[in-house]
C-alpha cells in the first residue's frame, strides 16, 4: 500500500526516540474502532500515546487547527490519523509549520491534492496498486499495525479483528474480499474475546449468551458505539474498548444505551419534521433532494438522511443551519455517486468529503437554494 513503508519508518522512530503520538480521530464506529486499535497496540508497544477526537458540534468533522494547537502544547511530535484527514490539505499544512508530524490513514475518496506529510496511507489514492480498495478506516489501520509488526499473526487476529469487524461492518463496507475475511474472524472472536469494552456492550444489549451475527453489529451495537459521536463527544466510546477495568466498562456501555435511546427520540423528530418539509415543498420530486432546517441536530442528520433516502428512493442530503452556516449530511442510491455529485458543485461548498454513498458538506446558508437546484 502506497505510503506504508514511510509511515512504519516514522512511527518506529517516534517509538524508538520515545515522541509522544496522538491517534486523531473520527465519532463514529469506524473512527472509534479506528482509534481505540491503534491507540492499544500503540500502548503494548511502549509507546507514549493519546488520543483525540473532535467534537461533533462545537468542532466538527476532521482535522482542525485549534486541536493541532492543543496537541502540539501537550507535547506531542507525531500525529496519526484514522478514518479522517485525506482531505484536510491545509490542516496538514499547518501542522508542518508547527513542527508537527503527521501520518494520514483514511479510507474516504481522494480529491485531486492529498496531504503534503510524512505519508498517505489509503488505499483509495491515485496510483496506490493495493489489490482492494475497499477496507474501512479500521481496516487500514490492521493494515498498518500488520506492517509495523512485519506479518498477520494469530495474537493479532485473535485481539484486533473483533473491533476490526465491528468497525468495518458498522460503517457499511462491502463485505467482500479482505472485508469478508476481517468479518469472518470477528464474528468468530467476537463472544471469546478479552476486551471488557466488548463484553460489557454485549451484555447491556442484551446479547450475552447468543451468537453475535452481522445483523446483531448493525442494527444493536453499532448505535450504541455511534450515539456519543452523534450527541457531542465520543471519548466515551474510545474509553469503553481502551478500559481494563470491568465495573468501569459495564458503567460506560450503560451511559452509551442512554445515549442511544436519546438519539432514536430525536432521530424520530427529525425525520418527522424532514417529512413534513419535503411533502409541503413537494421537494420529493427533485432528482437529488436537498432539505434544511435551524431546529435539526447536525449528529443525527445522517441517520434521517438515510431514512429519507430508503422512503423516496433519492439521494438526499440534510443540512442543519448555525449563525448563518450549515453542516450536512447525504446518503445516496447506487446508481448515483454522492462524491462525484458533490465534487462538481464544489463551488457551492465550503468543504465536503465522504465516499459514493454517503457524504458530508459544510456550506454557508445562502447557498443552499442554489446548491440545491445545482445538484
Amino acid at each position: 500500500m502506497n505510503g506504508m513503508t514511510a509511515a512504519v519508518m516514522r512511527i518506529q522512530n517516534a517509538l524508538d526516540r520515545r515522541q509522544k503520538i496522538v491517534v486523531y480521530g473520527d465519532y463514529d464506529a469506524d473512527g472509534v474502532t479506528s482509534t481505540a486499535v491503534l491507540y492499544m497496540y500503540l500502548k503494548n508497544k511502549g509507546a507514549i500515546v493519546d488520543y483525540y477526537i473532535p467534537d461533533r458540534v462545537d468542532e466538527g468533522y476532521g482535522i482542525n487547527t485549534d486541536a493541532l494547537d492543543r496537541i502540539k502544547e501537550n507535547g506531542a511530535a507525531l500525529v496519526i490519523t484514522v478514518d479522517t484527514g485525506i482531505s484536510a490539505v491545509s490542516e496538514v499544512s499547518y501542522a508542518k509549520a508547527i513542527c508537527l508530524d503527521v501520518i494520514v490513514t483514511d479510507h474516504h475518496e481522494c480529491k485531486g491534492e492529498v496531504p503534503d506529510c510524512v505519508a498517505v496511507v489509503n488505499p483509495k489514492q491515485s496510483g496506490c496498486g493495493y489489490p482492494f480498495s475497499e477496507l474501512a478506516g479500521v481496516g487500514v489501520v490492521f493494515k498498518l499495525i500488520c506492517a509495523i509488526e512485519g506479518a498477520v499473526s494469530s495474537d493479532l487476529i485473535k485481539t484486533y479483528s473483533p473491533l476490526v469487524c465491528l468497525g468495518t461492518i458498522a460503517d457499511v463496507a462491502p463485505l467482500t474480499d479482505e472485508n469478508r475475511a476481517f468479518a469472518i474472524l470477528g464474528l468468530k472472536y467476537f463472544l471469546k474475546s478479552e476486551n471488557k469494552g466488548i463484553s460489557a456492550l454485549i451484555e447491556c444489549s442484551g446479547l450475552k449468551d447468543k451468537s453475535i451475527n452481522s445483523g446483531n453489529i448493525s442494527f444493536t451495537l453499532a448505535p450504541r458505539i455511534n450515539a456519543a459521536g452523534r450527541l457531542g463527544n465520543a471519548d466515551k466510546s474510545v474509553e469503553l474498548f481502551i478500559c481494563n477495568d470491568n465495573e468501569k466498562a459495564k458503567t460506560i456501555a450503560a451511559a452509551l444505551d442512554e445515549n442511544n435511546s436519546q438519539r432514536q427520540h430525536l432521530q424520530q423528530q427529525i425525520f418527522e419534521e424532514a417529512v413534513c418539509l419535503i411533502e409541503n415543498k413537494c421537494l420529493y420530486k427533485n432528482k437529488v433532494i436537498v432539505a434544511a432546517s435551524e431546529n435539526w441536530h447536525h449528529g443525527v442528520i445522517g441517520i434521517v438522511s438515510s431514512k429519507i433516502t430508503e422512503k423516496y428512493t433519492r439521494p438526499s442530503m440534510l443540512i442543519c443551519i448555525s449563525d448563518g452556516v450549515g453542516k450536512g449530511s447525504g446518503r445516496s442510491i447506487k446508481p448515483f455517486n454522492m462524491f462525484e455529485a458533490l465534487s462538481e458543485n464544489s463551488r457551492y461548498l465550503e468543504k465536503f468529503g465522504g465516499n459514493c454513498l454517503a457524504a458530508g458538506i459544510t456550506i454557508n446558508a445562502e447557498n443552499i437554494d442554489d446548491f440545491s437546484k445545482s445538484i
